[in-house]
């Protein structure tokens, strides 16, 4: 089963399902970082733009993203540094111990 349908069939809050979309869309799909619409593209059904934003500051505050300008919009450039700890949150979801697990379930 492929980490998508994963996530689909797994009960998870909305906030965890935009943290979970946004790592998998930065960390683990091609190119060097994403604008923010395409980012939160999908995700309307999962929250509204404050929770998706909340959820985005927090991965910027935790080094996990970083903001850039772009001739569009914004930008936000995963931090490599952190792919194992993305993967890792990835992989265990709900039984994750991560901070920014923890932190994002609370949303």
């Amino acid at each position: 089963m492929d980490t998508v349908s994963r996530i689909r069939k797994t009960p998870l809050k909305p906030s965890e399902i935009i943290l979970v979309t946004i790592l998998r869309k930065t960390f683990f799909q091609p190119g060097s970082g994403r604008k923010e619409e395409a980012l939160l593209r999908g995700l309307g059904e999962y929250g509204d733009a404050k929770l998706q934003g909340k959820v985005l500051r927090t991965l910027v505050s935790s080094g996990f993203l970083q903001e850039a300008n772009g001739r569009s919009g914004r930008l936000y450039i995963p931090e490599r540094s952190k792919t194992s700890r993305a993967s890792k949150i990835m992989s265990q979801l709900q039984q994750s111990d991560d901070p920014i697990w923890l932190e994002v379930t609370q949303f």
